[in-house]
């Protein structure tokens, strides 16, 4: 899972960046702006998920958050990898 974001202001990148210390990928996108990925269980466990407990989304993007905690803990309980059908037999 990742969470992927851009923006033109490189200051509050670099802030962001170090807020969620070091993401996996930065690069460019675009001529002005730059984009930052953030990757891997620890991330969304110890940072983004803590994050977003103490300071809240409002609106659509927290019926999209809540999405990706829920696929994240059904990938963790690993339901995804049981036998179904005719795999079971």
């Amino acid at each position: 899972m990742n969470l992927s974001f851009s923006q033109h202001v490189l200051n509050l990148m670099e802030s962001i960046a170090n807020y969620f210390q070091s993401p996996n990928k930065i690069y460019p996108h675009g001529p002005n702006s730059i984009q930052i990925t953030l990757c891997g269980n620890k991330l969304w466990d110890n940072i983004i998920f803590k994050h977003f407990s103490e300071y809240p989304l409002y609106g659509s993007k927290t019926e999209r958050l809540g999405k990706l905690f829920a696929i994240k803990e059904f990938l963790a309980s690993d339901d995804h990898l049981m036998k179904v059908g005719r795999a079971r037999q």
